[in-house]
C-alpha cells in the first residue's frame, strides 16, 4: 500500500448517532448502562466493569474548576455512582475523564464527541429554561458533509453545512456564517454538541432569526514550518481563498460582505477575531463567544496581533461592522482575556456603537451552556 492511500482522509473519518445506545448485556441479560436523569436533574451513572477494581470520573467545568467522583462498586461486576444536581450546577455538555484502575479509557455506552483532539464521554446534563437548543416539532434544515480541495493546504478538507429549512426546494440565497470551534475540537461539534441546527431550526420557526446558511470548517490547522502549539494564517487563508469561494460557487448564497458573519467559541473567536480584522471588507458580522482580541503574552502566534496595530482607533470595527458581539461566562477559563477585550471596545469607542454588544451569562453557566447562548442571541442579531 503506497503512503497516498494510507494517508487518505477516509481514515479520519468519524461517525456520529442519533439514537440512543443499545442496552448492554451483563451475564446474558440486557441491563441499564450509561447515564440516566431524574426530575431534579441529578444523574445516576452505571458502567460495568467486572474485571476492574475502580472506575473514577473528572467533570472539568474549566481548566480551572474540575471535580473527581469515585464509583461504588455493585454486584456483577456494575459500578454505580449518583450525582446530586438538584442546584443545576452541572449544566449544558460536559466532557468526562472515566479512569478504569487509573487508565483513562472511553466507555462505549455513554455518548462520544470529538474534544480535547480526540474522541472522549460527555454527558449532556438538562438545563431548566434551555429547551431553545432542544429537537421540537418545527420544519428542519439539514446539516451535511461537504468535501472540497484546499490549495492552500494541498490537500481535501471537510467542512459540515447547514441549510435552513425550505433550502431544497426553493430559489432562494441565503447569506451564511461561518462558525468556528473551539481549541482541540472540529468541525462535527458545533452540531453535535452546539445544537446548531436546532438552535437555528426553532429560531426560524419562531421568527426570530433570519434564515440563513451556517459553514462549519476545522481550524485547527496550519503550514507544516509553523512551530508546535503556535497558529500561523493557514486557516485565515484556507477560509478565505478555498471554502468560500467554494460555497459561493457550489451553494445558492448572496455574496458581499453585507451577507456575511463570522464567529467563533474560545479559541475560535481567537481566529474569528483575527480574520474579521485583517480582512474587514469580508464580513459585516462578527461574534465573538468568549472573546480573545487580547491574548496575554501572545503565545499561541507566530504573527503580529492585528489589534495591536488597527485599535490606535475604534474606527476599524465601527466603520466595517453592522455587529459587534462578545459573550462568556464567569466559569471561562479566560475570563479575564474577556474582559481586556471589553477595555479595548471601552477605550477605543467601539462600545458605543450601536451594533455592540458584550454579555456576561449568570454564575453557574457552564461553557457550552454559554457558547449556545451566545450563538442563540447573536444570531438573533444577523442579516438585519
Amino acid at each position: 500500500m503506497d503512503r497516498e492511500f494510507l494517508e487518505n482522509k477516509m481514515f479520519c473519518h468519524l461517525p456520529l448517532a442519533f439514537d440512543a445506545m443499545v442496552k448492554e448485556k451483563v451475564n446474558g441479560e440486557e441491563t441499564d448502562t450509561g447515564g440516566f436523569v431524574k426530575e431534579d436533574g441529578s444523574v445516576t451513572f452505571r458502567i460495568y466493569a467486572p474485571k476492574m477494581e475502580n472506575v473514577t470520573m473528572r467533570i472539568a467545568v474549566s481548566n480551572k474548576q474540575s471535580y473527581e467522583f469515585t464509583f461504588e462498586k455493585k454486584e456483577n461486576g456494575v459500578f454505580e455512582l449518583f450525582i446530586d444536581n438538584s442546584d443545576g450546577h452541572f449544566n449544558g455538555s460536559l466532557t468526562l475523564n472515566l479512569f478504569f484502575n487509573g487508565v483513562r479509557l472511553l466507555y462505549p455506552y455513554l455518548p462520544v464527541h470529538w474534544s480535547q483532539n480526540k474522541p472522549v464521554n460527555y454527558f449532556e446534563f438538562p438545563c431548566s429554561g434551555h429547551d431553545y437548543a432542544s429537537l421540537k416539532d418545527v420544519r428542519h434544515g439539514a446539516v451535511s458533509t461537504q468535501i472540497y480541495y484546499s490549495k492552500v493546504r494541498k490537500q481535501f478538507e471537510r467542512c459540515l453545512v447547514y441549510t435552513p429549512p425550505g433550502y431544497m426546494k426553493s430559489a432562494e440565497s441565503y447569506p451564511v456564517l461561518y462558525l468556528q470551534h473551539g481549541g482541540g475540537e472540529n468541525e462535527t461539534v458545533w452540531d453535535s454538541t452546539g445544537h446548531v441546527s436546532f438552535i437555528l431550526d426553532n429560531l426560524i420557526a419562531e421568527g426570530e432569526c433570519v434564515p440563513f446558511i451556517v459553514v462549519m470548517n476545522n481550524n485547527v490547522v496550519h503550514y507544516p514550518e509553523t512551530p508546535a502549539g503556535k497558529i500561523d494564517h493557514c486557516f485565515e487563508d484556507m477560509l478565505l481563498q478555498d471554502c468560500i469561494p467554494f460555497i459561493e460557487e457550489n451553494y445558492r448564497v448572496k455574496t458581499g460582505k453585507e451577507n456575511r458573519a463570522i464567529c467563533g467559541l474560545s479559541f475560535g473567536s481567537y481566529i474569528t477575531n483575527d480574520i474579521a480584522l485583517f480582512h474587514p471588507d469580508m464580513f459585516s458580522y462578527v461574534g465573538a463567544l468568549t472573546g480573545s482580541m487580547y491574548h496575554g503574552e501572545e503565545k499561541m502566534a507566530v504573527y503580529e496581533r492585528p489589534y495591536r496595530t488597527l485599535m490606535k482607533s475604534g474606527d476599524v470595527i465601527k466603520d466595517n461592522y453592522k455587529v459587534y458581539w462578545q459573550s462568556a461566562t464567569p466559569e471561562e477559563d479566560w475570563i479575564d482575556y474577556v474582559y481586556e477585550d471589553h477595555k479595548i471596545c471601552v477605550e477605543n469607542g467601539i462600545a458605543e456603537m450601536e451594533g455592540y454588544h458584550f454579555v456576561i451569562h449568570p454564575p453557574k453557566t457552564n461553557k457550552w451552556t454559554s457558547w449556545r447562548m451566545g450563538l442563540r442571541d447573536f444570531a438573533k442579531l444577523l442579516f438585519r
